[in-house]
């Protein structure tokens, strides 16, 4: 075997399950730690998409190309030493989640009540200009509820050297690597609308910041119907879509993450989840610790102990125990753990108000949510109006305070034996 033959057939070895496209590679069952493993990663090749972790740290993501081409162009001589690892970008799906109408959420303010964030109300700390990140479906941008909670990319606001609108003059005037980007991206479709046709995405970002009043047409501001209001209403929501009504990819979960904080996101809000497969995700997320930014995830809804899975599969992100990560399980109205959620004394931090969660969905509706999906928000939330609170933490101080004040239950399977509770976090 020549010496470009020997390299590719090294990092054959890197990709997780393009082995069967490399001479002579280890068999798939010998490439990952058990059998169901391989069969779950392998049913979840998103084809044509790859990830490169570089050597120098960079992460770089490749669609539209075939895996033929891609281990002739990227696995050759030329990049020996400077690759790390390569795999296929695997699928990512919502995490279950069930929408019933308005009507059946028997205590509608049930879990605004619970946490007790009226009183940042009162002292009007909204997590005023915090900007939140929603990793998901998109968002509806024409809600009301968030006429006024969008965080907007100025480079691509007003008007260019052409009198063109900037927000849609088909030019990346910031420079950014994204044309148009004014409110978010599709990275799915690489495009500059993140338009929301599940609705998952709205309805996490309502839960966050759905605004408490709105502006009307001739510039009065009206209280909105007080059942939905958002716990942090004067955030900024950065919509980035990367999963539609099938599954997002690993690759474009990559692509969402550096763009939202490269546009200054201090909370990542990810309500979703998939198979351990990808090394680079993880590996990726664990980099941005540095970069002052809070990754707040789902627990997910299977009703499994993450800490002691048996034959279940690890569920990431929300399995990994970053040091800038919390991962949220959900309770009920009455204090208890939601029979959905998944729990965990070492893998979950604390529970949070997840199952009739009255929030937005696009067109000007409301619904009645359940799932982890909803009380990862209420933490998002809570945590924009902590870091409006106290400036001068860092965002680890900031998951430090949250988490000291949880309202404590010996049954509680999680990390604090707690759920979310603001009432002694109000500063003096």
């Amino acid at each position: 075997m020549d010496v470009g033959r020997k390299f590719t057939y090294a990092f054959c070895s890197l990709l997780f399950l393009l082995l069967s496209s490399c001479e002579k590679s280890p068999p798939l069952n010998e490439s990952l730690d058990n059998r169901k493993t391989t069969r779950a990663c392998e049913n979840n090749i998103i084809e044509n998409e790859f990830v490169i972790r570089w050597a120098d740290g960079k992460v770089t993501t490749h669609k539209n190309i075939s895996r033929d081409r891609f281990i002739q162009k990227y696995l050759n001589n030329k990049n020996e030493g400077k690759i790390i690892a390569a795999e296929p970008s695997y699928r990512i799906q919502l995490e279950k989640a069930t929408f019933r109408p308005a009507g059946q959420c028997n205590r509608i303010n049930w879990g605004r009540e619970r946490i007790n964030v009226d009183q940042f109300w009162q002292k009007n700390i909204t997590g005023k200009n915090i900007i939140v990140a929603v990793t998901d479906t998109g968002l509806d941008l024409s809600h009301p509820s968030f006429a006024q909670n969008i965080a907007y990319n100025q480079g691509e606001m007003g008007l260019d050297d052409n009198g063109e609108d900037k927000n849609s003059n088909g030019i990346d005037d910031d420079q950014n690597g994204y044309v148009d980007d004014f409110a978010g991206y599709d990275f799915i479709y690489n495009r500059n609308i993140p338009t929301d046709s599940v609705g998952h995405g709205t309805s996490v970002a309502g839960v966050i910041a759905a605004s408490h009043t709105i502006v009307t047409e001739d510039d009065n501001s009206i209280e909105v119907d007080a059942d939905v209001k958002g716990i942090a209403p004067g955030a900024k929501i950065l919509p980035l879509k990367f999963i539609d009504e099938i599954s997002g990819g690993t690759a474009d979960a990559i692509e969402a993450i550096r763009y939202a904080i490269n546009q200054g996101a201090q909370i990542i809000n990810a309500s979703w989840g998939g198979n351990d497969c990808s090394d680079i995700l993880p590996n990726y997320m664990r980099s941005m610790s540095e970069r002052n930014v809070i990754f707040v995830v789902a627990s997910g809804n299977e009703n499994i102990d993450l800490d002691n899975l048996g034959f279940n599969l690890p569920i990431y992100p929300a399995s990994l125990n970053l040091a800038n990560q919390i991962t949220v399980g959900a309770i009920g109205s009455f204090g208890q753990r939601a029979i959905f959620s998944n729990y965990g004394e070492n893998s979950v931090e604390l529970f949070a108000p997840g199952s009739g969660i009255l929030t937005v969905r696009p067109g000007n509706q409301i619904t009645c949510a359940d799932g982890t999906s909803f009380s990862a928000p209420m933490v998002s939330g809570a945590l924009a109006l902590l870091m409006e609170a106290y400036p001068q933490l860092n965002a680890f101080e900031i998951k430090e305070l949250l988490l000291s004040a949880v309202e404590k239950d010996v049954d509680y399977l999680n990390l604090t034996q707690g759920s979310l509770q603001l009432s002694e976090l109000l500063p003096e």
